[in-house]
């Protein structure tokens, strides 16, 4: 007999990018390298090809609900004005919470308030599940091809959840960001 302990679960165990240009791929290779099993969703096949080859996520899919199956965290990186709408699939797919943990749903987006009130007015439910965020980090540079790894390291993600959010996601939307190197 040993007294060995059980192994910590490890949180997040999945994570769904949608959008993987610059901002989503980085957000994906950071996460990787913290061997967390990342999906990501692209419009085409090339995009999602692309990705995986350069080590953005592990598996990529051209339908938003299969990006987002099983997912603890799901972040936006598309035009700020399909962000909502990526938001409701996203509740819609990643389930309920499991063992204590509820999903969530970030994003990348540079405005807020058309987001919040676009998401309110689509489902309020999935307005709960939505932490919004704003890294400031970037490049000059666009597209996945240009991602890294440590885009986000030691730069300051601005965190923006409403009143309606959940306040368990809160903390975990901050210790997601972190996992990130923000």
């Amino acid at each position: 007999m040993t007294n060995a302990t059980p192994a910590a679960r490890v949180w997040p165990r999945r994570g769904s990018v949608l959008g993987v240009g610059l901002l989503g791929g980085s957000v994906g290779m950071s996460l990787r390298r913290h061997n967390i099993y990342v999906t990501g969703y692209s419009r085409r096949q090339s995009g999602c090809d692309s990705a995986v080859k350069a080590g953005a996520i592990d598996a990529g899919f051209t339908d938003v609900r299969q990006a987002c199956e099983g997912s603890d965290v799901v972040v936006i990186a598309s035009p700020v004005n399909k962000i909502a709408e990526l938001a409701v699939v996203a509740h819609e797919s990643i389930g309920p919470a499991v063992d204590g943990d509820v999903p969530f749903v970030t994003d990348v987006g540079s405005t807020k308030k058309r987001i919040i009130d676009e998401l309110d007015s689509l489902c309020p439910a999935a307005a709960e599940r939505f932490v919004a965020a704003h890294p400031i980090a970037g490049s000059e540079k666009t597209g996945g091809e240009n991602a890294s790894e440590d885009l986000f390291d030691d730069k300051v993600v601005i965190l923006t959840p409403t009143s309606r959010v959940l306040s368990t996601l809160r903390g975990r939307a901050e210790q997601f960001w972190r996992i990130t190197g923000a």
